[in-house]
């Protein structure tokens, strides 16, 4: 508390207030909600350890930021009382959208939903679609609007509710998460019409367990040729792409992890599954993988002449430009 009563930020918020009372404010703020209070605290001053400055600054603030982001993405942030301080941490949200964000709440009073923040134009399409799954409405017009469920997935979610025999006025309660935890996934993907797809080269791996792991083995609905492209809406896969509410998914041809390795593009960002992982890739010793692939890949992926976020299968995310750089030494590490 007491290195947050002198910074910046604190100054700003309490510009009346002594040291001492900034302090006295933040401690209690933390007893409300720690996380929107701490994120607030720079990363040199929370402590961690005794050998904290023996870490390299840049990267224990660049560790820290993503940790707190990924913390921040995954609790969700309340529009309504949510700090720039909170509210920068969320995916998609730059600078220019907080101070609206900020200003429309502070000359409108609260926002009840989601849709209020898409009609008011408070968040562009691209920025709306990224981050408005983190953003949550408590206590407004939709009970789905304080769920991490996408506004693009309602659908499915009053669809699934609809089948199960409960309503919106079920979400949250006990009933409902027993009955969740018991339902037969297999039965529901069929039902709801979500189909599993699978690299065509990858599918035999899904249908013989051929590591042995004890897996039972099934086959995928849709074998996906390379760098094939489906669309989506909230009904299920489509024909085409004649619904302008569908979502596009591209599967992007990367072999050498594994045979049919895949990137996945859908809107503005990319995953990248086992191929790239920030500063490192995917190992090409296993059975089934390639080094000569694996090169060929990489060789690709040094030409593709735009950035956009990559979030691997699994660890910190990162961009095509950033691992670009680091082309040479992944073909040294092959």
């Amino acid at each position: 508390a007491s290195i947050y009563s002198a910074s910046k930020i604190a100054i700003e918020e309490f510009p009346d207030l002594a040291v001492e009372k900034r302090s006295a404010v933040s401690i209690g703020r933390r007893l409300q909600d720690p996380l929107s209070e701490l994120v607030k605290v720079p990363p040199e001053g929370i402590g961690v350890g005794l050998y904290q400055h023996d870490v390299q600054g840049k990267k224990l603030s660049e560790s820290l930021d993503f940790v707190v982001s990924k913390a921040v993405n995954s609790v969700g942030v309340n529009v309504n009382t949510a700090s720039p301080s909170l509210l920068k941490y969320v995916s998609g949200l730059k600078k220019n959208n907080i101070e609206k964000l900020i200003n429309y709440r502070n000359q409108n009073g609260k926002i009840s939903s989601r849709s209020e923040i898409k009609n008011a134009k408070l968040l562009s399409d691209k920025t709306y679609e990224q981050a408005i799954g983190f953003l949550r409405i408590t206590e407004g017009e939709n009970v789905l609007d304080e769920t991490a469920i996408h506004p693009e997935s309602y659908d499915v979610a009053l669809k699934l509710l609809d089948k199960l025999g409960f309503s919106l006025n079920d979400v949250g309660t006990n009933k409902l998460i027993e009955r969740l935890n018991n339902v037969s996934k297999d039965k529901l993907k069929d039902e709801l019409k979500i189909p599993l797809l699978c690299p065509k080269d990858d599918a035999f791996m899904l249908k013989s367990d051929c590591f042995d792991l004890g897996l039972s083995p099934k086959a995928p609905d849709i074998e996906v040729e390379n760098n094939e492209i489906f669309y989506f809406n909230a009904n299920g896969l489509l024909d085409s792409s004649d619904d302008v509410d569908c979502i596009k998914v591209e599967y992007m041809f990367f072999p050498g992890h594994t045979p049919g390795c895949s990137m996945i593009k859908i809107s503005d960002c990319i995953f990248s599954g086992d191929f790239i992982f920030k500063r490192s890739i995917g190992r090409s010793d296993f059975p089934y993988s390639s080094v000569e692939l694996m090169r060929d890949s990489l060789n690709r992926f040094g030409k593709i002449d735009y950035d956009m976020p990559l979030y691997p299968g699994h660890g910190e995310a990162t961009s095509i430009k950033a691992e670009q750089k680091n082309l040479q030494f992944y073909m040294h590490m092959i």
